[in-house]
């Protein structure tokens, strides 16, 4: 589907940037450049895509577009957007609905994704989480419950969640250790 609005931006191979063209009605940009090698950043208008480099994840892995004395021409495809997922499920603490507290998603790399707060049936849902493998951090509501790792002492001993699905995870907190 041609892209109608939204921009490319042009950055020359050692990263400055050279300027930018609208698209139009059709799909077509156009600039004017002199010789050399560029690298495109997109930015379109169409739901679902998201701003992007041409060709790869970032700079230094997008695609090269050699620009000679002759016009060039370069189409540009977008890469589809990731296939979103959703983990969803019951947070429970003693058997308690925890209503108002918090699931804090993070990757597999300890990168932050994401929160989700627990509605007053008790409930959380994540609705934009990519295939991978996550690990949650606990903010329940309940006296006697602290912050904590889903099934874990820390990041490392934590249970991973894999996502390739949407994906249901009830979570029930045990009762806390008595205090004599």
């Amino acid at each position: 589907t041609p892209q109608s609005g939204g921009y490319v931006y042009a950055f020359d191979s050692s990263g400055n940037y050279v300027g930018s063209a609208l698209v139009d009605v059709s799909g077509n940009y156009s600039f004017n450049l002199v010789t050399g090698s560029y690298k495109f950043y997109l930015s379109p208008v169409t739901t679902g895509f998201g701003l992007q480099w041409f060709g790869g994840a970032d700079f230094g892995s997008a695609t090269a577009i050699s620009v000679n004395s002759s016009n060039t021409t370069q189409n540009i495809a977008l890469a589809a957007p990731p296939t979103l997922y959703t983990v969803s499920g019951s947070f429970t603490a003693a058997g308690t609905p925890q209503s108002g507290g918090y699931v804090y998603a993070f990757d597999s790399s300890g990168n932050y994704v994401g929160s989700a707060l627990v509605d007053v049936s008790g409930h959380y849902s994540f609705t934009n989480l990519v295939a991978g493998s996550y690990k949650f951090y606990l903010s329940p509501v309940t006296a006697g419950f602290g912050l904590q790792w889903f099934g874990g002492a820390d990041f490392g001993s934590a249970t991973a969640i894999s996502v390739s699905s949407n994906t249901t995870q009830n979570i029930a907190l045990a009762a806390p250790p008595a205090v004599y």
